[in-house]
């Protein structure tokens, strides 16, 4: 072999060697930390942030008992539809987030807070911080969860939402059953339905979602339904009356965000008709 064939022998084995994927000593090591939980732990607290946070998400995690808080967790160890979840606390919604750096601090005023008690199931609260200087937080809205006699998670107490400059009300009633919404088998919501009585069917998930990751991560902290109104087409007569399907979504704490407030023609319509004291509603 001429001493060109040999150099240009090494030069194809040492890009081969390039080429070659190297084995990491630990197992671990080429995962991600989205693969270890939705939350990661904040330093020296219970408090956690979104691992991969959608556009806009102002939103930490309170785990209630620190004791061995875990540097991740999933959603599904904080929720439960049945029976006390694993790990349960408050999940905080932000007007703005404030400084990682901060963290123990906030923690220490929510832990502090009189009106944020332990919590049986993980409940859900809205907040507002100072813009500047040390951050204080303001409780707006608190959504409690308790487990009902048939230990299922529900709405405790009924829950008027405070919305900033809106005259309309968005109520969680006292008794609806919260269940998880999820997407390819993963928790990323709980919808608040309704509490249902001896004659009423199941609630089906559908009710009042409040998004926690998945498709509508850019909407967590707001609240989100479907609803029907007749606004686009409006009737005189009381006894029929065309309703279209709008889909909403409401931010209670930026109210001016118009990519989280809004009210979406679906392009469905409904004919709702009325007759001796019952209703009926059909597709148009």
């Amino acid at each position: 072999m001429t001493q060109i064939a040999k150099k240009t022998a090494k030069k194809k084995t040492a890009a081969k060697t390039a080429m070659k994927p190297r084995r990491s000593p630990n197992p671990r090591a080429s995962h991600t930390s989205k693969d270890a939980g939705d939350l990661k732990r904040l330093p020296s607290t219970a408090l956690y942030e979104p691992v991969a946070p959608g556009r806009g998400e102002q939103m930490w995690f309170l785990l209630w008992d620190a004791a061995g808080a875990p540097e991740f967790l999933t959603f599904d160890r904080l929720w439960a539809d049945e029976g006390a979840p694993q790990r349960p606390g408050y999940l905080l919604f932000f007007n703005k987030l404030p400084p990682a750096g901060q963290a123990a601090a906030v923690e220490a005023q929510l832990r502090a807070n009189p009106d944020l008690p332990p919590p049986p199931a993980t409940g859900f609260a809205w907040l507002k911080s100072t813009a500047s200087g040390p951050v204080k937080v303001s409780l707006t809205t608190l959504l409690k969860i308790r487990l009902n006699t048939a230990n299922r998670a529900s709405v405790d107490g009924d829950t008027p939402v405070k919305l900033a400059n809106r005259i309309e009300t968005v109520v969680f009633p006292n008794g609806a059953l919260c269940l998880g919404h999820h997407e390819a088998g993963k928790l990323t919501g709980v919808a608040s339905t309704y509490a249902p009585r001896d004659k009423d069917p199941p609630p089906n998930g559908y009710g009042v979602l409040l998004p926690l990751a998945g498709a509508q991560a850019y909407l967590v902290g707001c609240l989100c339904f479907t609803g029907l109104t007749n606004w686009l087409s409006p009737g005189k007569d009381p006894t029929r009356q065309r309703k279209s399907l709008m889909s909403v979504s409401i931010d209670p704490l930026n109210p001016l965000d118009t990519r989280r407030n809004f009210q979406l023609y679906t392009g469905k319509d409904f004919l709702l008709s009325g007759s001796g004291g019952s209703y009926r509603l059909a597709p148009v």
